[in-house]
């Protein structure tokens, strides 16, 4: 079987490669292979190889850059997350491929009254006034088509293979630049080989739909620095996200409920997702 993996250069992309290369026959074509916002050269190069399954991993994920261009469907965020998809998802379905569309919890947008965590079959936010234009632009991806939606949690990968949230968390405290964290926002974390076995499963069965592959409980970004990494760290600054709004930043690009939920999935699949606390096994170091 032959799966083209787009994105495979990012932090998922790269994990799918990487975990799914002894699974499958891989094509990962780079931006100069294949740039997914150009569409005769993204149809040109999908026909040629006529893959029969396409994981479409391929983003724009920076949500802080995203919010400056809020509104403006012209830019890099809205073009390679709905443009790129919609060119990627036609091509793949001319030639037959079965296509899954890799999308994000931040897709919902939830409030005080509707909190979630979110399931597979609640509505993710369509309205672009109330939810971050990152999260926005992938929800409009969703719509175009895809054969299945994967969305996943803050990605966490096997220690050493890439730069992930947990290991991106260190990096800013060691350098000095960590934020204060949230104490009151709470999502899971997603182990990119649990996304593995998830794909490994949608493929064979050719299942539709949506499908949420995360950590069946949350965390939230104070506790999982201090208890997961760092046990010892006494300097880390601590906030609520409600004080934090109070600042002046954006509800939007900082949303405090937008947590999947997970047991629908994994009855689908006949599996059960790690626990991030398990997950804290990995030596982060």
């Amino acid at each position: 079987m032959t799966v083209l993996i787009t994105g495979a250069s990012g932090l998922v992309g790269n994990a799918l490669y990487s975990l799914l290369s002894s699974s499958y026959i891989l094509f990962a074509p780079s931006r100069k292979d294949m740039d997914i916002l150009n569409p005769e050269g993204v149809q040109s190069y999908i026909a040629s190889r006529s893959p029969d399954i396409i994981l479409h991993a391929a983003a724009y994920v920076n949500a802080t850059d995203a919010e400056r261009e809020r509104g403006d469907s012209n830019g890099i965020c809205y073009r390679t997350n709905v443009y790129g998809a919609k060119h990627v998802i036609d091509a793949g379905h001319a030639v037959g491929a079965f296509v899954i569309y890799i999308s994000t919890g931040s897709v919902f947008h939830g409030t005080d009254d509707r909190p979630g965590p979110f399931e597979i079959d609640d509505q993710p936010e369509s309205d672009p006034t109330k939810n971050g234009w990152y999260g926005y632009t992938k929800y409009l991806g969703e719509q175009i088509g895809a054969d299945a939606i994967v969305r996943i949690a803050q990605p966490v990968i096997p220690h050493g293979m890439r730069d992930d949230y947990v290991q991106r968390m260190i990096r800013l405290y060691q350098e000095g630049r960590l934020f204060p964290l949230f104490t009151d926002q709470y999502f899971p974390l997603t182990f990119l080989p649990d996304l593995v076995e998830s794909l490994r499963r949608i493929i064979d069965r050719r299942m539709r739909g949506a499908f949420h592959v995360a950590s069946p409980d949350l965390v939230s970004p104070y506790e999982l620095f201090t208890t997961m990494i760092l046990e010892s760290v006494q300097t880390v600054t601590k906030i609520s996200i409600e004080e934090f709004y109070a600042l002046g930043n954006s509800p939007l690009r900082y949303a405090k409920y937008s947590a999947l939920a997970v047991k629908k999935t994994e009855d689908l699949l006949g599996m059960r997702y790690a626990s991030w606390r398990t997950i804290q096994s990995i030596p982060y170091e």
